[in-house]
């Protein structure tokens, strides 16, 4: 399997970021919008950098209130999409993030939402982008990995797929066991993150409380375990966004986190050979 992390898992500069994570041994790399508006640097600056250090853009993100938008909204919402496609295609980047709807005013309607993620997808299969589809936790109404599933499957379309972050899984403690029966190839990327269990707000706990692999609760080699039987080989990324990380050295975070990814790794292996994942609880 192939190593991401996002820059927001970093502090410093974007430069100093993308170089800590080559050395550290990823080969990827999640650009955030937020990371290259505050970067200074060009789209094609960052591209740039992130070849020299030997890295591969794996995902765009995040595209944010998309499904469901009210009506009125859609126009100006799609035009947003386009723009982001303008920053995708001046990186290189072929894959964008559509995180789940967390609007109030977003529609919970299946058919609306199918709807706006095929025009979405139609728009981006003709820029040669994958789009793919992640259920937040604290989505509006979607907010489960298996109802995201079910969604792209409706959807129907091959460059719109399904991204699993194991912050949001087992934050709503989602079973596991559903990993297996979705086709590898309709998972496009993995995120990975460790956390305490916390009785916090699932938005709040998400940004300032995941961990590096190994350092929290979430029982990753577990996750890993399904999703190794699920034939999944593709890439891991690793989404931490955490107040105490980003105020360390970024090359010592990176390394750390690099050694923690691989050893879910290895360790999600063990189990997937021995099936004992198919006999474990989330929690």
């Amino acid at each position: 399997m192939k190593t991401s992390m996002a820059t927001v898992s970093l502090g410093g500069s974007l430069s100093d970021r993308l170089e800590s994570m080559a050395r550290a041994g990823f080969a990827g790399v999640e650009i955030f919008d937020d990371d290259l508006a505050t970067s200074g640097l060009s789209a094609r600056q960052v591209a740039d950098k992130v070849a020299a250090c030997g890295l591969k853009i794996t995902l765009f993100q995040p595209c944010r209130d998309v499904e469901g938008v009210p009506a009125l909204l859609r126009a100006r919402t799609f035009d947003r999409v386009e723009r982001q496609f303008d920053t995708m295609e001046a990186m290189g980047a072929d894959q964008l993030l559509l995180c789940s709807n967390t609007s109030v005013d977003a529609s919970g309607d299946r058919g609306r939402i199918i709807d706006d993620i095929c025009e979405l997808g139609e728009r981006a299969a003709k820029r040669g982008i994958r789009v793919g589809y992640e259920a937040l936790s604290w989505g509006q109404h979607i907010y489960d990995y298996r109802t995201a599933w079910d969604i792209v499957q409706r959807v129907g379309m091959s460059n719109v797929g399904l991204i699993l972050d194991t912050f949001h899984l087992f934050a709503r403690k989602s079973p596991l066991g559903d990993i297996r029966h979705i086709p590898s190839d309709r998972i496009f990327t993995v995120q990975v993150a460790d956390a305490p269990i916390l009785d916090a707000d699932y938005r709040y706990w998400s940004r300032h409380f995941r961990c590096i692999p190994g350092q929290g609760d979430f029982p990753l080699p577990a996750f890993m375990a399904a999703l190794i039987g699920a034939g999944y080989d593709g890439c891991i990324s690793l989404e931490l966004f955490s107040d105490e990380l980003s105020a360390l050295p970024a090359a010592q975070v990176a390394q750390q986190a690099h050694e923690g990814l691989r050893h879910i790794i290895a360790a999600g292996a063990v189990l997937s050979r021995e099936n004992i994942f198919e006999r474990m609880e989330v929690f």
